[in-house]
Protein backbone atom coordinates (compact mmCIF):
# COMPACT_ATOMS: atom_id res chain seq x y z
CA UNK A 1 0.00 0.00 0.00
CA UNK A 2 1.33 3.38 -0.97
CA UNK A 3 2.08 5.74 2.03
CA UNK A 4 3.22 9.21 2.41
CA UNK A 5 5.37 10.65 5.65
CA UNK A 6 4.18 14.14 7.25
CA UNK A 7 5.99 16.05 9.56
CA UNK A 8 4.79 18.94 11.76
CA UNK A 9 6.38 20.68 13.96
CA UNK A 10 4.84 21.86 17.31
CA UNK A 11 5.65 24.35 20.53
CA UNK A 12 7.56 27.38 19.22
CA UNK A 13 7.30 26.92 15.09
CA UNK A 14 9.31 28.60 12.26
CA UNK A 15 9.30 28.21 8.91
CA UNK A 16 12.02 25.18 7.39
CA UNK A 17 12.43 21.81 7.86
CA UNK A 18 14.13 18.55 6.64
CA UNK A 19 12.72 15.27 6.63
CA UNK A 20 14.64 11.70 5.52
CA UNK A 21 12.73 8.48 5.77
CA UNK A 22 14.16 5.21 6.34
CA UNK A 23 12.54 1.58 5.23
CA UNK A 24 13.95 -0.74 7.43
CA UNK A 25 13.39 -5.02 7.25
CA UNK A 26 14.11 -7.18 9.92
CA UNK A 27 14.10 -4.75 12.77
CA UNK A 28 12.80 -5.75 15.82
CA UNK A 29 9.72 -5.25 17.22
CA UNK A 30 10.61 -3.40 20.20
CA UNK A 31 12.87 -0.53 19.68
CA UNK A 32 14.29 0.15 22.96
CA UNK A 33 17.50 0.90 22.06
CA UNK A 34 20.07 3.79 23.23
CA UNK A 35 19.13 7.68 22.56
CA UNK A 36 20.78 10.84 22.92
CA UNK A 37 19.04 14.16 22.24
CA UNK A 38 21.74 16.75 23.30
CA UNK A 39 21.11 21.03 22.75
CA UNK A 40 24.49 23.01 21.96
CA UNK A 41 23.89 25.88 24.02
CA UNK A 42 27.46 27.44 22.99
CA UNK A 43 28.69 28.29 19.14
CA UNK A 44 30.29 25.05 17.99
CA UNK A 45 31.74 23.41 14.27
CA UNK A 46 32.21 20.05 16.31
CA UNK A 47 28.59 18.28 15.95
CA UNK A 48 29.30 14.93 17.78
CA UNK A 49 28.21 12.83 21.13
CA UNK A 50 28.57 9.79 22.61
CA UNK A 51 26.04 6.70 22.46
CA UNK A 52 26.49 3.30 23.92
CA UNK A 53 25.04 1.18 21.93
CA UNK A 54 23.12 -2.42 23.23
CA UNK A 55 22.86 -4.50 20.80
CA UNK A 56 24.98 -6.48 18.40
CA UNK A 57 23.66 -5.64 14.79
CA UNK A 58 21.95 -2.50 15.50
CA UNK A 59 22.57 0.89 13.93
CA UNK A 60 22.63 4.54 14.85
CA UNK A 61 20.53 7.05 12.89
CA UNK A 62 20.99 10.86 13.86
CA UNK A 63 19.59 14.44 12.59
CA UNK A 64 20.60 17.72 13.44
CA UNK A 65 18.85 21.55 13.09
CA UNK A 66 21.57 23.77 13.46
CA UNK A 67 22.20 27.93 12.82
CA UNK A 68 24.73 29.62 10.17
CA UNK A 69 24.22 26.91 7.50
CA UNK A 70 27.99 25.35 6.47
CA UNK A 71 29.30 22.55 4.85
CA UNK A 72 28.95 18.96 6.76
CA UNK A 73 31.56 16.24 6.77
CA UNK A 74 31.04 13.17 8.52
CA UNK A 75 33.13 12.08 11.61
CA UNK A 76 34.77 8.81 12.35
CA UNK A 77 32.01 5.83 11.58
CA UNK A 78 29.47 8.53 10.12
CA UNK A 79 27.81 8.73 7.31
CA UNK A 80 26.05 12.07 6.37
CA UNK A 81 22.94 11.15 4.15
CA UNK A 82 21.46 14.71 3.85
CA UNK A 83 23.25 18.56 4.07
CA UNK A 84 20.30 20.40 3.38
CA UNK A 85 21.53 24.11 3.74
CA UNK A 86 18.61 26.38 4.23
CA UNK A 87 19.75 30.00 3.27
CA UNK A 88 16.17 31.61 3.53
CA UNK A 89 16.58 30.81 7.44
CA UNK A 90 19.84 30.46 7.92
CA UNK A 91 19.69 27.04 9.05
CA UNK A 92 21.48 23.48 8.50
CA UNK A 93 19.61 20.57 9.00
CA UNK A 94 21.66 16.98 8.70
CA UNK A 95 20.69 13.55 8.61
CA UNK A 96 23.39 10.91 9.30
CA UNK A 97 24.15 7.17 10.64
CA UNK A 98 26.48 4.71 11.49
CA UNK A 99 28.89 3.53 8.42
CA UNK A 100 28.22 0.14 9.43
CA UNK A 101 25.91 -2.05 11.56
CA UNK A 102 27.11 -2.44 15.54
CA UNK A 103 30.12 -4.97 16.26
CA UNK A 104 30.42 -5.16 19.58
CA UNK A 105 28.02 -3.19 21.80
CA UNK A 106 29.57 -0.21 23.82
CA UNK A 107 30.52 3.55 23.62
CA UNK A 108 30.98 4.72 20.19
CA UNK A 109 31.10 8.28 18.92
CA UNK A 110 29.00 9.53 15.67
CA UNK A 111 28.05 13.06 13.93
CA UNK A 112 29.98 15.75 12.00
CA UNK A 113 32.28 18.93 11.45
CA UNK A 114 30.43 22.13 10.03
CA UNK A 115 32.57 24.67 7.83
CA UNK A 116 30.77 27.14 10.63
CA UNK A 117 30.02 27.39 13.96
CA UNK A 118 26.63 27.43 15.60
CA UNK A 119 23.87 26.60 18.16
CA UNK A 120 21.37 24.04 17.95
CA UNK A 121 19.99 20.68 18.12
CA UNK A 122 21.18 17.19 17.92
CA UNK A 123 19.38 13.80 18.58
CA UNK A 124 20.03 9.42 17.83
CA UNK A 125 18.52 6.52 18.13
CA UNK A 126 19.93 3.20 17.97
CA UNK A 127 17.62 0.96 16.17
CA UNK A 128 17.65 -2.56 16.98
CA UNK A 129 17.71 -5.55 14.61
CA UNK A 130 15.88 -9.32 14.85
CA UNK A 131 17.96 -10.67 12.16
CA UNK A 132 20.32 -8.38 9.63
CA UNK A 133 18.97 -4.98 9.34
CA UNK A 134 18.78 -3.65 6.15
CA UNK A 135 17.60 0.11 4.23
CA UNK A 136 15.00 -1.06 1.92
CA UNK A 137 14.95 0.75 -1.09
CA UNK A 138 11.60 1.66 -1.27
CA UNK A 139 12.13 4.58 0.68
CA UNK A 140 11.26 7.74 -0.81
CA UNK A 141 13.64 10.77 -1.47
CA UNK A 142 14.53 13.77 1.65
CA UNK A 143 12.28 16.52 1.35
CA UNK A 144 12.71 19.79 2.78
CA UNK A 145 10.67 23.47 3.18
CA UNK A 146 11.87 26.87 3.61
CA UNK A 147 8.86 28.50 3.97
CA UNK A 148 6.65 26.02 6.02
CA UNK A 149 6.44 24.51 9.28
CA UNK A 150 4.81 20.76 7.64
CA UNK A 151 6.38 18.95 5.05
CA UNK A 152 5.43 15.59 3.48
CA UNK A 153 7.20 13.00 1.41
CA UNK A 154 6.40 11.73 -1.79
CA UNK A 155 4.33 8.70 -2.12
CA UNK A 156 5.88 5.20 -1.60
CA UNK A 157 5.35 1.84 -0.61
CA UNK A 158 7.73 0.51 2.00
CA UNK A 159 8.51 -3.06 2.15
CA UNK A 160 5.87 -5.15 3.92
CA UNK A 161 6.58 -5.89 7.87
CA UNK A 162 9.79 -3.14 7.67
CA UNK A 163 10.12 -0.03 10.26
CA UNK A 164 10.23 3.55 8.70
CA UNK A 165 12.81 5.88 10.81
CA UNK A 166 11.73 9.37 9.97
CA UNK A 167 14.39 11.44 11.06
CA UNK A 168 13.22 15.10 11.00
CA UNK A 169 15.37 18.47 11.34
CA UNK A 170 13.59 21.49 12.01
CA UNK A 171 13.88 25.56 12.46
CA UNK A 172 11.46 25.78 15.25
CA UNK A 173 9.65 23.75 17.71
CA UNK A 174 12.05 21.27 19.86
CA UNK A 175 14.07 21.57 16.48
CA UNK A 176 15.09 17.55 16.04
Amino acid sequence: MAITVTATQGGSTANGMGLRVFVLTQAAATQNGATVAHTFAAATATWTQSITTTQTGSRVYGAAAFGNSGVATAAAATTVVDDISDSTNNVSYETFKATSLTGTPGATTLGFTDTNTATGSFAMAEIKTAGTLTESGTAPAAVSTTSATTVTTASFTPTAGSLLVALVASDGGAAV
